[in-house]
């Protein structure tokens, strides 16, 4: 993937913390926006209602699609677009990926940077059905346009044109720091869990210094 830079990035000193600080790498009009809200030796301030323009070869897209996004200081994130999820064409997110888990059906997760609410735009034609278990769906000029809950783990279940079924979880930023993807059993499983966790072919082993040891698993 190539590297771009949105003009005077080159311009920009590290005493500047006014200006948003971003980066794309792509390949024939997908790939990903890295964001850096961070400088060392700096006081840095959180960002607020920003916003992205991308003008690609056969189209221009905008992050987030409607209003702006906020971003904490400190933080950095990388964000998707013209995403190809199985037959699913992600067109732009402010979440960040994770990893993918295969299964009965495949499953993705996605976590929130500091700071900034969940969004996914899909392309309409690419999708047949669509549920959540917590947020708004909205369809607009041949996007669709989903906001889940920020505030827990969500769940969106997407249809392709063929009938196949994939599901994307969104995380906290917290819930994203106590994740864990492991095999066992030949298969991918993941748990969430504050907990440090060990696994062997005895089995799985969680060691805490807290008294008390909470696990959250994620079943397909």
């Amino acid at each position: 993937m190539e590297t771009v830079l949105p003009n005077g990035a080159q311009d920009i000193k590290p005493e500047d913390t006014n200006k948003l600080r971003y980066s794309v790498r792509q390949n024939d009009g997908s790939g990903f926006v890295f964001i850096n809200n961070y400088q060392d030796h700096v006081e840095n301030e959180d960002k607020k209602n920003e916003s992205i323009d991308l003008e690609l070869d056969n189209e221009n897209l905008r992050i987030p699609y409607n209003g702006g996004f906020d971003l904490d200081k400190e933080e950095s994130c990388i964000l998707p677009f013209n995403l190809n999820i199985k037959n699913i064409l992600l067109k732009t997110a402010t979440v960040q990926l994770i990893t993918k888990v295969g299964g009965n059906k495949e499953a993705y997760f996605f976590y929130q940077p500091r700071g900034m609410k969940p969004e996914y735009v899909f392309d309409e034609d690419t999708i047949k059905d669509i549920q959540i278990s917590k947020g708004t769906i909205n369809k607009v000029n041949g996007s669709v346009i989903v906001h889940p809950e920020s505030s827990e783990i969500t769940k969106v279940t997407l249809t392709d044109l063929n009938d196949e079924q994939i599901d994307l979880y969104t995380l906290t930023n917290e819930q994203s720091l106590n994740f864990w993807k492991f095999n066992y059993g030949e298969r991918d499983n993941v748990i969430l869990s504050s907990a440090q966790l060990l696994v062997d072919n005895n089995g799985l082993r969680f060691e805490s210094s807290d008294n008390e040891i909470k696990i959250k698993v994620i079943n397909g």
